[in-house]
């Protein structure tokens, strides 16, 4: 039996949809310990987003 499989990409940046300045260093602070070095973009306002 197969099993469905996602592929992960692992270069481009990591885009993050946060507004509040505290969540975005904790983030950063993540991302960094875990040692992953692509660009974090952070998104403030997104009133519409839909998910395709």
């Amino acid at each position: 039996m197969e099993k469905n499989r996602t592929k992960v990409v692992k270069s481009g940046p990591i885009v993050i949809i946060e507004d509040d300045i505290d969540a975005q260093e904790i983030i950063t602070d993540v991302i960094k310990e875990l040692d992953i070095s692509n660009e974090i973009v952070f998104l403030i306002h997104a009133p519409q987003l839909s998910v395709i």
